[in-house]
């Protein structure tokens, strides 16, 4: 009896793991650095948890339309409130990523800014249509919007104005694109976790999920999975 038993848990546990290994995620991500190197954190830590995933790239707005209908199993970075508005949608915890938003000077005017309201006397530069960008330098009075975040790097570059707003990781690699040398960042403002959100149909598959993500944390190599994401990001441009 007791035989049958120990064969009936081993068979049970392999079409649980058999289950876990079928299972395959369409997932959305943005074409930006953030999106890329987010995309390859996220296929990895599923890897982890013995799940199967692609990522198709699409537009913000479309990427939420096709994830709450369920034509995309979820988006791979978002921050802690984006669903807040849809319940079809639910975050992963804990965390796996995270950025940053950062000031851009060029080096030799010499500028070191600690806080937001050191900004105000300087001319500045975001992208059009991100709101912690606007928010940021929101009652400042001398603020320009570039189209989007070539445009922005390309103006500070010729000195349009002083300062640009930007992530400090999209920021890096777009300094990398186009060549710009004399550029680098001269103040951080705020720090944004980033999030791995699920069809709520998913719901099921939460708990190996943020095992996986706890356990490469407290391991060290969710560290090392960064670097290597962000690496593989900068390695795709070409200067």
């Amino acid at each position: 009896m007791k035989s049958l038993l120990l064969i009936l848990l081993f068979v049970l546990q392999m079409l649980s793991a058999a289950a876990y290994a079928q299972t395959r995620l369409t997932l959305a991500s943005s074409s930006s650095p953030l999106g890329m190197a987010s995309s390859h954190m996220v296929v990895e830590i599923l890897k982890q948890a013995h799940i199967e995933s692609s990522v198709v790239i699409l537009p913000y707005r479309r990427a939420t339309a096709e994830s709450r209908s369920a034509r995309v199993d979820g988006e791979v970075g978002r921050v802690a409130n984006y669903a807040d508005n849809f319940p079809e949608l639910i975050r992963v915890e804990p965390a796996y990523y995270a950025y940053t938003t950062n000031a851009f000077c060029k080096t030799a005017k010499g500028i070191n800014l600690q806080q937001r309201k050191e900004l105000k006397p300087y001319k500045l530069g975001i992208v059009r249509g991100i709101k912690q960008f606007s928010d940021l330098v929101a009652g400042f009075p001398n603020v320009t919007e570039a189209n989007d975040i070539a445009q922005l790097f390309a103006m500070l570059n010729y000195d349009r104005f002083d300062i640009a707003i930007s992530s400090s990781f999209t920021g890096k690699v777009e300094l990398k694109k186009q060549g710009i040398k004399d550029v680098a960042e001269c103040g951080e403002f705020s720090r944004h976790d980033l999030f791995l959100f699920l069809h709520v149909k998913h719901k099921a598959l939460l708990p190996s999920i943020s095992a996986a993500i706890l356990k490469l944390q407290k391991s060290g190599e969710m560290t090392k999975l960064v670097q290597k994401a962000e690496q593989q990001v900068l390695d795709q441009v070409g200067n």
